[in-house]
C-alpha cells in the first residue's frame, strides 16, 4: 500500500513532476462524482473529473480538455473558477489544482473509457462513497459548511 500526504502548502524538498487538474461540477447543491475504471491506476474508486496537464498546456486549457474528453462538456476557462491547490506527495510529488464550474441546469454527461458510472451528489454524501486517495479531505476542505 502506497503512503499518501496531502499538504495545504508546499512541504521542504517537494519536487513536483506532474501538475493534475480537477473540477467540482455543481448543480443544485451537488457535485459530479466519476467512477473511475480499475485501468486507471485509481483503485475502481470515486473522484473529481480530473486529468494530467500535459506538457506546454496552461492549467485552464488542459481543464476544458479533460471535462471534455471525460465529460463531453465544451466549457471556457471563464466558465471554471480557480479555488486552490493542494500538494501530493505519494511515490512521487505533484500538484493538484482544484476548479469550481458551476451550473444553471444539469447538463448531459457522456463518459469516456476512463469512467464507468457517474453520479450527483452532495458532499456529505459523496464522503460515503469508495473515493479516491485525498478525495476525502479535499471535499472537507472545500466544503466545510456541509460537514
Amino acid at each position: 500500500m502506497t503512503h499518501h500526504m496531502l499538504f495545504q502548502e508546499e512541504p521542504e524538498n517537494f519536487k513536483p513532476n506532474a501538475e493534475v487538474v480537477g473540477c467540482y461540477c455543481e448543480h443544485d447543491g451537488r457535485i459530479l462524482m466519476v467512477h473511475r475504471n480499475d485501468s486507471a491506476g485509481t483503485e475502481d474508486a470515486w473522484g473529481l473529473p480530473a486529468g494530467h496537464v500535459e506538457r506546454g498546456e496552461v492549467l485552464e486549457e488542459a481543464l476544458c480538455r479533460e471535462l471534455f474528453e471525460e465529460l463531453g462538456w465544451r466549457v471556457s476557462a471563464e466558465q471554471c473558477a480557480y479555488i486552490g491547490k493542494v500538494f501530493v506527495r505519494r511515490d512521487e510529488d505533484w500538484i493538484f489544482h482544484i476548479y469550481r464550474l458551476t451550473l444553471d441546469t444539469e447538463p448531459t454527461v457522456t463518459l469516456n473509457e476512463e469512467n464507468k458510472h457517474y453520479a450527483w451528489v452532495t458532499p456529505q454524501e459523496a464522503l460515503g462513497m469508495k473515493l479516491v486517495p485525498h478525495g476525502a479531505d479535499c471535499i472537507r476542505m472545500y466544503y466545510p459548511e456541509e460537514m
